[in-house]
């Protein structure tokens, strides 16, 4: 499963959609020429703050129960596509928007990045162990690579380089990456190769 990170292009999308104070789903978002997935949510509040993000956040989230993952389905007469769209596997890009619409509520709407709820597809599959299939996550070159952060699939950053000051061949040496002791000479020196950022 990936690690989820914040992308203000699809939030200022998401942003436009909430501004429209119109609950409905802007089907014809891309980001990279690839489609995001979306929600959205009502609240009849006249205020915005923290509790109505995270109420909206929850609203989407209890649809778990709903939610039958052996049959990759929806009780009968359920909605559970926000949730599944919360937990899809291989988004890895959130971006949401909020708007106060004065005498009709608020609305929330989050994009994601790329969009789930493909087909039959289940939104995550069972793994052994976490961060297995990191490589498959991402189905494009969107970074130098992967790593496991927290049991989660994370991206590299491009700036996530073996520095080979005093190392010329970092992987000769990956053996050091276990000591705590070379721990920080190998941070400064072989930063990827060790996993370290």
């Amino acid at each position: 499963m990936a690690k989820m990170t914040w992308n203000d292009e699809i939030a200022g999308v998401a942003q436009e959609l909430s501004d429209t104070c119109v609950f409905q789903h802007d089907f014809e978002q891309r980001c990279d020429g690839k489609s995001v997935g979306q929600n959205i949510y009502w609240s009849s509040v006249q205020s915005l703050n923290e509790d109505t993000l995270l109420d909206s956040m929850k609203k989407w989230h209890d649809e778990i129960d709903y939610f039958d993952f052996e049959k990759n389905s929806c009780e009968k007469g359920e909605v559970c596509g926000h949730y599944t769209q919360m937990i899809w596997s291989t988004n890895y890009q959130v971006g949401c928007g909020a708007t106060v619409c004065l005498g009709y509520g608020v609305i929330v709407a989050c994009n994601f990045y790329p969009g789930g709820n493909v087909g039959t597809a289940l939104p995550f599959e069972k793994a052994s162990t976490p961060c297995a299939d990191c490589t498959s996550i991402f189905t494009r070159k969107v970074s130098s690579g992967t790593k496991c952060e927290d049991k989660l699939c994370a991206l590299v950053t491009e700036s996530c380089v073996d520095a080979n000051i005093k190392i010329k061949n970092c992987i000769a040496f990956s053996d050091l990456c276990k000591g705590e002791s070379n721990l920080p000479f190998m941070t400064e020196n072989c930063a990827k190769t060790c996993d370290l950022c």
